[in-house]
């Protein structure tokens, strides 16, 4: 019997379902573009229930990837459970509505530490049981990413992109950039370069993200001579 695996990609504006073959190429996909964040426990059990149809009933596996703004990377020899509220409120304001998280991110021995929309947290919950929540940086950093290829890696998102940075086999950057446009984006991602020393003529460009970012890759392949897109 042939088996399917899901991934589902949650963001502020809703949600997009993909369904995976074995071999980890998408059969279909779906976008519902909601306030996801705004909605209350009950209405987003209803919104997934709607879209119960394309959900094939013998998936192996659910991978739940949230996109989000606001977390905390801790070395895992230090790390402890029971500081997760401390460590992420010592850099971001406390939001009632949110609830902190952590993700274990082994191939880089670190613990991602965010905050999801704690009705958000309780629905999926509920719909996956048997599911964790991944943080998007957690999910790129333990999929996308080795830990022996230098490089700079741009997870794209709308309005914001999480840039990630490997020189000599170290992990040296992880923050994220809200941008307008695509000069916007150029300006960020020169600007790692020169804060970084990284040498634009042998540092490598990934772009993570759909085919509409290919003017993003052809203005920075201005600057950049080594520029590559990954349909995602």
């Amino acid at each position: 019997m042939q088996t399917y695996s899901l991934s589902i990609r949650f963001g502020s504006d809703g949600f997009s379902l993909f369904i995976l073959d074995q071999t980890g190429n998408a059969l279909a996909q779906r976008t519902v573009s909601e306030p996801l964040f705004q909605m209350q426990k009950d209405e987003i059990i209803n919104l997934f229930e709607t879209q119960a149809g394309i959900i094939p009933a013998d998936y192996s596996e659910i991978q739940l990837v949230a996109e989000l703004d606001f977390y905390v990377f801790v070395p895992a020899p230090i790390f402890n459970i029971q500081h997760i509220d401390d460590y992420f409120y010592f850099q971001h304001p406390k939001d009632n509505r949110q609830i902190v998280l952590f993700n274990r991110v082994e191939s880089w021995d670190a613990v991602n530490v965010f905050s999801v929309p704690a009705q958000l947290n309780e629905a999926l919950s509920e719909l996956f049981p048997d599911s964790v929540l991944t943080h998007q940086l957690s999910y790129f950093l333990s999929e996308k990413i080795r830990p022996k290829e230098d490089g700079v890696y741009i997870w794209m998102r709308p309005k914001m992109f999480d840039a990630v940075v490997v020189d000599s086999k170290t992990l040296t950057l992880v923050n994220s950039f809200a941008y307008s446009t695509a000069e916007d984006f150029v300006f960020f991602v020169l600007s790692i370069f020169d804060r970084l020393k990284l040498d634009t003529e042998t540092t490598a460009v990934k772009l993570y993200g759909n085919s509409s970012l290919n003017e993003c890759k052809e203005l920075i392949a201005n600057y950049v001579k080594n520029v590559d897109l990954v349909i995602c």
